[in-house]
Formats: C-alpha cells, sequence, structure tokens
C-alpha cells in the first residue's frame, strides 16, 4: 500500500544527539494543528513532535534514523495519534514516558507549565542511555529510589 503526502515540509535544520537521535526542523503548514502527543510521519518513519517554534510554521521532531538533508522537501503523510486533551488537565500532572514518548512528553510539560488555571506537571522518564541532553542531578527526590539515580532534564525541574 502506498502513502499519500498530505503536506509537504522542508527540512530547516537537523541536530545529531546521542543515542542515534536527530532533531528535525521542518516547515510545515500542519505546524499549527500539531498538538503534545502527536508525531509526523516522513518517509514510513514516525517523528514525534518536540515543540512547535513560535511566531512560525516550524515544528521540531525528536527521533531516531536517518533525517533527511537540510533544505530538501520531504512528504509528509499525515499528524498521527491523538493530541494530550489539555482540558483535562489538574493542578497536578503525572507524566510518565520512555523512549519513544520522550519527545511528546517534554512537550506537553512545556505546554501545561503555560496553561490556564496553572498546571504544575512532574515528569519521570524511563531512558536508555546515551541521552539525547546532559541530565543534572535534580532538586525533586523520589522515595524509594537511590539520590545517585535521580537526574533531571534541566527544562523540566
Amino acid at each position: 500500500m502506498t502513502e499519500t503526502a498530505a503536506a509537504t515540509a522542508r527540512v530547516l535544520a537537523v541536530q545529531n544527539y546521542p543515542g542515534d537521535r536527530m532533531l528535525l526542523r521542518l516547515d510545515t503548514t500542519l505546524a499549527a494543528a500539531a498538538g503534545p502527543g502527536q508525531m509526523l510521519r516522513i518517509d514510513g518513519a514516525a517523528w514525534p513532535i518536540l515543540q512547535r517554534v513560535p511566531g512560525t510554521q516550524a515544528l521540531d521532531c525528536l527521533g531516531r534514523g536517518p533525517a533527511p538533508p537540510v533544505g530538501t522537501h520531504v512528504p509528509v503523510v499525515t499528524l498521527e495519534g491523538v493530541a494530550f486533551d489539555l482540558t483535562a488537565a489538574t493542578p497536578r500532572a503525572l507524566l510518565l514516558a520512555d523512549d519513544a514518548g520522550l519527545a511528546s512528553g517534554i512537550f506537553l510539560a512545556r505546554v501545561l507549565r503555560n496553561h490556564q488555571p496553572r498546571v504544575k506537571p512532574f515528569a519521570l522518564f524511563e531512558l536508555t542511555p546515551p541521552l539525547p541532553f546532559q541530565p543534572q542531578p535534580s532538586r525533586t527526590m523520589v522515595p524509594g529510589i537511590p539520590a545517585e539515580a535521580i537526574a533531571a532534564l534541566p527544562l523540566l525541574e
């Protein structure tokens, strides 16, 4: 079965991260409709959305595998997944994610921090090294977990 592209995206930037992860910045008309928890399907691969780039039609996607070259146009089949329902947010939100949910978890935490009424997200990730960020000791201690096992993504602290 051949997939038909719903839109195209221009690759604005590609950044390599440890663990075979890539950050793609894409200019696409789908950016305005994208929400936390969704991903783009590009060349048969799913690219979870990390963030919308403010003031632009750009999205940052964090995924694994080969990235298209900068400056090229790539077919985007669709936005996949169901965006998180932000109207269901409570004053305290517990976010749980693994490697595949890293981008969506970060995107959701960013959106919730600016949500009205105010939401204080608490995120726990189970990630396989090497990590795509430099962890720092967390200021939040979780009972039962050794102190040396706790690290934080500075953005979420």
